[in-house]
């Protein structure tokens, strides 16, 4: 391993550390926020269009469920190939290639004509979304230092909030106006999300940089700091982590921590796809109301994910954060189940929604604070994987439920038992070093 060195004191290394993290935070998490935010109008967008398009097309609950979960059938199959492809193109080739084709194939959403076709789509989506997530969770952490992960995670996820928070009262908007062109406005919907999402993917081949030795937009010290702080955390990892593929499937925190989040996960994903069917259901609301009712669950989600993620960087400890977190989600969406009224059930949704994502945004520190090269190439897509799967039962499992008694109580109380068990599961880790609060090199020869 090449070791870079330079003489500075602690004040100079603590300014070159500020500029060098403030540069990359604007540099680099924007560009992955907006990708992240047309990635999730997807969910926003079927959610919304099943208010129409399942009496067009012909989907009952269940098919419409299958078609929500077959899009994590996609997932499932490529997220380990594609972390593995990302780190032999690069993230510049392979993020742009990934993005662009499931712009294209969301545009194409727009024909679909029934079940079948439904079915394909979604399945196709899924294959070339599927490597978008790990792929971004290990290009970040290839560029913020451990003790600054936390933020910097929750920075890019709250995008997945945002999606919904501005998505939401969009596409009931356009759900409300009249057709167009004698297309369908549910079918203007995904036109509408996956023209910008091709353009993006363009932008991105171009404005991207694969790793920080060639970041040119950083001064020589900038780049002399930030490899020397990862260089370190490195030569730590290779002593108490793992680096190589082979290993990852060995490890029991891998498949802990995937069982983790893939009962989160159940929770996230109900939310996601059946949100917008819920309050319509429980409410009775016109198209409008239900777009704009969405959206105010995900302002409470990002206000979790943001103070839950800056807390735990600034003490240091990921599992208790992210225990707290699920279990506060686990009673919100409890409350919403066994609630009779409207607004007592909606206040649980949103303080479900508060606690998922805020054990998202701490959640991924775990695993990139052990693997690293090859391993973190393949153990955070397994464990997405893993979390995946959730995507591809829960979203049928609830439609089944909600045509067999046609209601979404039975449901809420199960999903809302697997978050809470989550906690427990992660219990069973052996909790990672506390991280330190500030950059280890300050006030030391780097």
């Amino acid at each position: 391993m090449k070791t870079v060195s330079y003489q500075v004191d602690g004040a100079s290394l603590a300014d070159i550390e500020r500029a060098t993290m403030s540069r990359i935070q604007w540099r680099i998490l924007p560009l992955l926020f907006c990708i992240f935010i047309l990635n999730y109008l997807d969910r926003v967008n079927i959610g919304f269009a099943a208010l129409r398009m399942n009496a067009d097309i012909g989907l009952t609950p269940e098919i419409f469920g299958l078609g929500a979960g077959v899009l994590f059938a996609g997932y499932i199959i490529l997220e380990i190939p594609a972390g593995l492809l990302m780190q032999r193109t690069g993230a510049r080739r392979f993020l742009a290639g990934a993005v662009g084709a499931w712009g294209l194939l969301s545009a194409a959403m727009a024909a679909v004509s029934g079940p079948k076709s439904f079915l394909v789509l979604r399945f196709l989506i899924g294959l070339a979304e599927g490597g978008f997530l790990p792929c971004a969770i290990v290009y970040i952490s290839n560029w913020f230092p451990q003790y600054q992960r936390a933020r910097a995670f929750s920075l890019f996820l709250v995008a997945t909030t945002l999606s919904f928070i501005i998505g939401g009262p969009i596409s009931g908007l356009i759900l409300s106006m009249p057709n167009l062109l004698g297309i369908g406005s549910w079918r203007w919907m995904f036109i509408c999300e996956g023209v910008p999402t091709v353009v993006i993917a363009i932008v991105s081949f171009y404005y991207l940089t694969d790793r920080p030795a060639q970041a040119s937009w950083l001064t020589r010290e900038q780049r002399t700091w930030l490899q020397a702080v990862l260089e370190r955390e490195l030569a730590s990892k290779s002593l108490h982590g793992i680096s190589k593929v082979s290993e990852v499937f060995a490890d029991g925190r891998v498949w802990l921590l995937g069982f983790s989040f893939f009962l989160v996960n159940i929770g996230v994903t109900t939310l996601l796809f059946w949100l917008p069917q819920i309050l319509k259901s429980v409410s009775g609301r016109s198209d409008l109301s239900v777009g704009f009712l969405s959206g105010i669950p995900f302002v409470g989600a990002a206000f979790g994910l943001l103070f839950n993620a800056g807390h735990s960087d600034r003490a240091g400890e990921r599992v208790g954060h992210i225990i707290v977190a699920s279990l506060v989600g686990s009673a919100g969406l409890l409350l919403c189940a066994l609630s009779s009224g409207f607004w007592l059930g909606f206040a649980g949704l949103c303080m479900g929604a508060i606690g998922l994502w805020g054990a998202v945004g701490v959640f991924w520190t775990l695993p990139t604070s052990y693997l690293s090269g090859s391993a973190a190439a393949a153990g955070v897509p397994l464990i997405n994987c893993l979390a995946s799967m959730s995507g591809l039962i829960a979203p049928y499992a609830i439609g089944w439920m909600y045509t067999r008694f046609h209601t979404f109580s039975i449901a809420l109380t199960l999903v809302s038992g697997c978050v809470g068990l989550s906690g427990f599961v992660l219990k069973l880790l052996q909790p990672p070093e506390p991280q330190p609060a500030s950059s280890p090199l300050r006030g030391e020869t780097v």
